[in-house]
């Protein structure tokens, strides 16, 4: 409880942002659209990105009944350069799902060359090298470049909460996860779960 308290007060005082990572088209389905606007299957077919947007609400009327105070949480979206301005148009189709249009920040994530297994550059025409979204690592670069980081110091923001847009049971802006931060001073949390099976297509993290 006094985690998730800590994590309500950082929330009343604008400090926490959400960051959201959908680089990533959905090849899988054939329909090579975001994961995040596509119609999952389930039975309000409700989109990825209308449960996270939900969430944040929630999250934000918790803590406007908490401090009977309004509480605007920002939410930064990393797109690529061939899904942005179709993120971009299912928002605003879709009246940004409820949230202020000014809470909704789209920034494009960076490229980097792409090499084979033999680490030699690929190419894309016989006089260019073949480039790719470079992943949920270069995140902080692209916030900086692009100017995201400056949006959150002006909001007076101080720490992040970031998910990948295919983690459909998320729990977006965790509190108490922030609370927890927050309490023991820690520079960076995770949340992971264990694989059940090597053969998993999930990403690992492990320590030297």
């Amino acid at each position: 409880a006094l985690w998730r308290h800590t994590g309500y007060d950082l929330y009343h005082k604008a400090r926490v942002a959400v960051v959201v990572f959908s680089g990533g088209m959905d090849t899988r389905m054939g329909d090579n659209l975001p994961k995040g606007t596509l119609d999952i299957g389930l039975l309000s077919h409700k989109s990825i990105f209308q449960l996270y947007i939900e969430r944040v609400r929630r999250l934000q009327h918790l803590v406007y009944r908490k401090y009977r105070r309004a509480a605007h949480i920002p939410v930064y979206i990393m797109c690529n350069r061939d899904n942005r301005y179709v993120i971009e148009d299912f928002f605003r189709e879709n009246e940004f799902f409820g949230m202020r249009e000014q809470d909704l920040m789209f920034f494009t994530q960076g490229y980097s060359p792409m090499c084979n297994v033999n680490g030699k550059f690929l190419l894309a025409e016989k006089h260019r090298i073949a480039m790719y979204p470079n992943g949920n690592g270069g995140v902080f670069r692209a916030l900086m470049e692009q100017g995201m980081i400056s949006d959150m110091k002006s909001r007076g923001v101080t720490c992040l909460f970031m998910c990948s847009i295919d983690n459909l049971l998320a729990k977006v802006g965790d509190p108490t996860f922030i609370g927890y931060c927050e309490a023991t001073k820690a520079e960076a949390g995770l949340k992971v779960v264990e694989k059940l099976h090597p053969d998993e297509s999930f990403g690992v993290f492990c320590s030297k």
